[in-house]
């Protein structure tokens, strides 16, 4: 956690977001949502290996979740469509997976921040990022690409966080852009 909110070089930085994004790729491969990628989430051992951690609340393919506005995860790191809905309706393992790719873009863009600070780090409940959002609908990425360097990495950056869910890439494209 300490390295992505503190920073790294480039090089570095390409090197955890790539084990990261391989990590994610093969927890979407094999059916599954993490909800809650986040710093904290995000060990790095002694080799400086990038381990995933925290499956407490990740969804199967053979489960849904049933209230989308309810669900587990940590709200700074939580993409717009899991807090900006209205109703109850639930929500797939691959919106949930879209959401994964919403957390890593947030946690690529801390990493590889000048500020180290996010846009949105100065809210302070749900209902003020769910504003935040919604007042930045088409232009939500443009706030967190104003974060990085101009590494090469901030095409990713950009692309995980797209509004739109559909226009996110899957994990395994992501991972396969390092």
């Amino acid at each position: 956690a300490d390295k992505i909110e503190n920073g790294v070089d480039e090089d570095e930085a390409r090197r955890l977001l790539k084990q990261l994004a391989l990590a994610l790729a093969h927890v979407h491969e094999q059916g599954f949502a993490h909800r809650d990628i986040k710093p904290d989430n995000i060990l790095i051992d002694a080799d400086g290996s990038v381990l995933l951690a925290d499956f407490g609340i990740c969804l199967a393919d053979s489960e849904a979740c049933p209230n989308r506005a309810a669900g587990p995860g940590s709200w700074k790191w939580k993409a717009h469509e899991m807090l900006c809905v209205t109703g109850t309706s639930g929500y797939t393992v691959s919106e949930a997976q879209q959401a994964d790719v919403w957390a890593f873009g947030v946690c690529a863009a801390l990493l590889l921040s000048r500020t180290k600070e996010l846009p949105w780090s100065q809210i302070s409940t749900d209902e003020e990022l769910k504003k935040e959002f919604a007042h930045h609908k088409d232009n939500r990425h443009s706030d967190a690409s104003t974060m990085v360097t101009d590494s090469g990495l901030d095409d990713i950056v950009v692309k995980c966080l797209s509004f739109y869910p559909h226009r996110r890439p899957r994990m395994a494209a992501i991972a396969g852009e390092f």
